[in-house]
């Protein structure tokens, strides 16, 4: 994949962790700026790509005609176009054509994604500045989540249960 290690990185980016709000506020247009450029690469790759099918295509076409040519009749186009998807280069160009197409999509995904991203945080920000939201009620949430999980770790497990969950007969 185009940028696989960039990519994983800037993924992690998409969650929204309600304690680092400001953080979050701060990196997302330069995340996003970096999404956006990798993505026009990718799509820049693919175009690139494109051609080169293309090119391999025609001259695949032209090789197939010159060997299938006999006594000066030439093949039919029909005969020729079946033949042009095996031929070993249009394979090879199909198979790079295809990835850098999946590479693009899934840029321009993230792209979409880091935008919905912030759009969201806006919306957030905008709810604590109108009092609606504070941000201890993150604080207050995760504090809950802690205290439930605690809470179920503490309780004593069902006898069929302890052995179904440890994969025991």
């Amino acid at each position: 994949m185009f940028q696989q290690e960039s990519y994983s990185r800037l993924k992690t980016y998409l969650a929204i962790d309600p304690l680092r709000l400001d953080e979050a506020l701060m990196q997302t247009p330069s995340i996003l700026q970096e999404v956006a450029e990798n993505t026009a690469d990718a799509l820049q790759i693919r175009d690139a790509a494109k051609n080169d099918l293309e090119v391999a295509t025609s001259r695949a076409k032209d090789q197939i005609r010159i060997a299938l040519t006999d006594n000066g009749k030439a093949p039919s186009e029909q005969k020729v176009d079946s033949m042009v998807p095996s031929h070993s280069q249009v394979i090879q160009y199909t198979s790079a054509y295809e990835s850098a197409k999946r590479d693009a999509l899934l840029w321009q995904f993230l792209v979409d994604h880091m935008k919905e991203k912030s759009s969201t945080l806006r919306r957030i920000a905008e709810l604590i500045t109108s009092g609606y939201m504070s941000a201890n009620s993150a604080y207050t949430q995760r504090r809950d989540e802690i205290n439930e999980l605690r809470q179920r770790a503490s309780e004593p497990e069902p006898e069929g249960q302890r052995f179904r969950k440890r994969g025991s007969r």
